[in-house]
This record gives structure tokens, C-alpha cells and sequence, in this order.
């Protein structure tokens, strides 16, 4: 019986020279054709901040002088759960 990581030494043996796939990092974009729909958010506060999605990882940034962006809908549970948003109009 081997283990896993004497079938991974056998497999890469038994290919030399051919490259690995590369590793895939943080979330995939939507597929072609296919986007996910934006929703306005409300930043409640005055202090300029930085949010990550939770979902996407992408950044957003709100302040009191830019309140409203509009967010990956997603992202957006995440978001209200901090009690900093609410929904845009």
C-alpha cells in the first residue's frame, strides 16, 4: 500500500519535464458571458474605511463625502451584518 505522497513522486517521475498547472489564486471571476448583479450600498458612518467582500475579496471604499458604491451583490449580507450599511436608493 503507498501513500499519497509516494503516488505524487511516482506521477511526477513518470512525466519529467512537464510543467504543472498553475495554483489558482482567491476567487474566480463570474464566467464569460455570465455577471453577477451590482447593488448599491450606503456607508452610514462619516470616517472614510476600506471594506473587503466576503465573498469576492474585492475591496470597496465608502466615505461621508462618497456614501454610496455599488457592491457585488454577493458581498453584500456580509456587509450589512456590520451595521455600517444599509441599501442604496
Amino acid at each position: 500500500m503507498s501513500c499519497c505522497g509516494e503516488r505524487r513522486s511516482a506521477a511526477a517521475a513518470a512525466s519529467p519535464g512537464e510543467p504543472a498547472p498553475p495554483a489558482r489564486r482567491g476567487p474566480a471571476g463570474p464566467p464569460p458571458g455570465l455577471a453577477y448583479r451590482a447593488v448599491n450600498l450606503h456607508y452610514l458612518r462619516e470616517a472614510p474605511v476600506r471594506v473587503t467582500g466576503t465573498i469576492t475579496r474585492r475591496a470597496y471604499e465608502f466615505s461621508g463625502a462618497s456614501p454610496v458604491a455599488s457592491v457585488d451583490a454577493r458581498d453584500v449580507p456580509g456587509l450589512l451584518l456590520t451595521g455600517q450599511f444599509r441599501r442604496g436608493r
